[in-house]
C-alpha cells in the first residue's frame, strides 16, 4: 500500500499552479531516472476567476501527480480509479453521482437524458507520471449565480450535456 501525501495551495492562480505541478513533474520523473519511488501527492487548490481559463475560485481542483508504474496500474485504471474516489466522496454527502457511457468525469442522472456533469477529469502521463486532474464544480460566482438562475451551463465539448454545482445538490 503506498502512501499518498496531500497538498493544500488554497486559492492559487492557474500560472502560478502551473509552473509548480510542472516543476513537481519534472522532479517525479528525475527520482524515477535515478531509480528512486517518488512521492504520491495530490495537490489541492482552486484558482481566482480568470478570463483567459476556465476555472473559478468557486471550483474545487485536484492534480494527483503519481506514478503509476509504482501504483501498478495504467491509465485506465488510474481513470476508474479517480471517477470512483470522486463518487463516493459525493456518496458521503448523499449524493448520487455515477459515469457517463462515453465520456469521462462524474455525473449525475448519468442514466438519463438528463445527465449533468458535476466533476470534469482531464488526465495524462509524462513517464508515467500523472499530471492535470480534476474541477469539482462547488457553485457559481455571485455574477454567475444571478445570471444562471434557472438555467443550466453547457459544456462545450458535449452538446447536448450539462454541468451541475454541488451546492445545488447539498
Amino acid at each position: 500500500m503506498q502512501n499518498l501525501f496531500f497538498q493544500n495551495w488554497g486559492t492559487i492562480d492557474y500560472e502560478t499552479a502551473l509552473e509548480r505541478r510542472e516543476a513537481l513533474l519534472r522532479e517525479k520523473i528525475e527520482q524515477k531516472k535515478r531509480g528512486e519511488d517518488p512521492l504520491q501527492e495530490i495537490i489541492f487548490c482552486s484558482h481566482p476567476t480568470d478570463d483567459s481559463t476556465s476555472y473559478s475560485a468557486e471550483q474545487i481542483v485536484g492534480y494527483p501527480i503519481l506514478d503509476l508504474e509504482q501504483l501498478g496500474i495504467d491509465l485506465r485504471q488510474y481513470m476508474w480509479v479517480l471517477e470512483e474516489c470522486i463518487i463516493l466522496t459525493l456518496a458521503e454527502d448523499g449524493i448520487i453521482a455515477g459515469r457517463l457511457d462515453g465520456a469521462a468525469g462524474v455525473w449525475l442522472d448519468a442514466d438519463k437524458p438528463t445527465a449533468r456533469q458535476i466533476c470534469t477529469i482531464k488526465v495524462g502521463t509524462s513517464e508515467g507520471v500523472t499530471e492535470h486532474g480534476f474541477v469539482l464544480n462547488v457553485t457559481l460566482m455571485q455574477k454567475e449565480l444571478s445570471e444562471a438562475v434557472d438555467t443550466d451551463v453547457v459544456i462545450c465539448q458535449l452538446e447536448s450535456r450539462f454541468v451541475d454545482l454541488l451546492c445545488k445538490q447539498i
